[in-house]
């Protein structure tokens, strides 16, 4: 392949075959030092029209058509940084000025914004306020103690006097708080064979969930955890998920493999691969399986395996494996 020194961003072959596949679904596994970032900065440019490699996009969108997501604030601001000095030394100097307001950033930021924007249909505050952890833990704690209080006196819990007397209430107040933490999984935890003890936490857990989603909204607030569940409910809403398949061209989700199966879902209703639709959102998938650290809050570095049969096996896009080393030698790799 020609190397093209004046472009604004250099890339290998598998690279430039990532970032020019704006048509399709694209998975990209990308190892350590393969320069993922620069794939996702040339598929920017290259979805703007931006020549690349001598050869520019035939029909080029805007930049308020794609959408970024990244883990971190910080991988947020580096991308924006190195988006804007790409365009810059292309000329498109109009398109860097706006790099501060498109939709890069984090998953909560994506969320929070779909929820700002469809407040209305969705039947909440436009002017959402979204809790620090530091106040999210605390009003979940007042909640746990609040249905403690509750299931043994206005609305007894079968069983919860018991359980109590047995492991007392710091104990089962954490585990009822670590419960709401999966609060998305709560009903599939009813699904198997559960013990007393279990079914007594999980009635306690309902009614801690009742309460604190009832705070929230009285308050006009959300947390980080229901913020990302209330963005996926509201695109469940087949009329919501329309008018974002035809506003987003194209959604880009880095660090793939940490994402737990609220944040998959949400990807994967704007961009519906399996429906082989032309007209929905195109993902872009980027990750690696073996930097997978955050299984702690749900992420399954299985769900990155399962995706890459998928994609090959059920013909959803293109898997495309970064493999060149631009930046790690071999003794860090080992």
């Amino acid at each position: 392949m020609v190397a093209y020194d004046t472009d604004p961003v250099r890339l290998d072959p598998n690279q430039w075959d990532a970032a020019r596949a704006v048509d399709d679904h694209v998975l990209v596994a990308a190892g350590a030092g393969t320069g993922k970032t620069s794939t996702v900065v040339g598929r920017i440019l290259y979805l703007l029209g931006v020549p690349l490699h001598g050869e520019r996009n035939p029909a080029p969108v805007s930049l308020d058509r794609i959408a970024a997501i990244t883990f971190t604030n910080a991988a947020a601001a580096d991308l924006r940084r190195k988006v804007r000095d790409a365009l810059r030394k292309a000329g498109r100097h109009a398109e860097a000025f706006q790099v501060d307001t498109a939709r890069i950033g984090t998953i909560h930021a994506f969320a929070g914004e779909l929820l700002r924007e469809f407040a209305l249909r969705a039947g909440r505050s436009p002017g959402l306020t979204v809790l620090e952890d530091g106040d999210s833990n605390l009003l979940t704690s007042e909640v746990v103690r609040e249905a403690l209080i509750d299931g043994l006196t206005e609305a007894p819990i079968a069983g919860l006097a018991a359980l109590l007397a047995e492991h007392g209430v710091e104990r089962v107040a954490a585990w009822v708080d670590r419960l709401l933490g999966e609060a998305d999984r709560l009903p599939a935890r009813r699904a198997g064979r559960i013990g007393a003890r279990e079914t007594v936490l999980l009635d306690l857990a309902d009614r801690a969930l009742a309460l604190l989603n009832r705070r929230l909204e009285d308050a006009g607030a959300t947390d980080f955890d229901r913020m990302l569940l209330w963005a996926r409910d509201l695109l469940r809403r087949p009329e919501v998920c329309r008018v974002l398949q035809r506003r987003l061209h194209t959604l880009i989700v880095d660090e793939f493999q940490d994402l737990d199966p609220a944040q998959r879902e949400l990807a994967y209703l704007l961009g519906d691969p399996a429906s082989g639709r032309a007209d929905t959102t195109r993902l872009m998938l980027v990750g690696d399986p073996k930097q997978s650290i955050y299984r702690f809050r749900q992420a399954d570095v299985t769900v990155w395996t399962g995706e890459q049969r998928a994609v090959r096996d059920l013909g959803l896009g293109l898997v495309i494996q970064l493999g060149l080393k631009h930046r790690v030698v071999a003794p860090v790799l080992r």
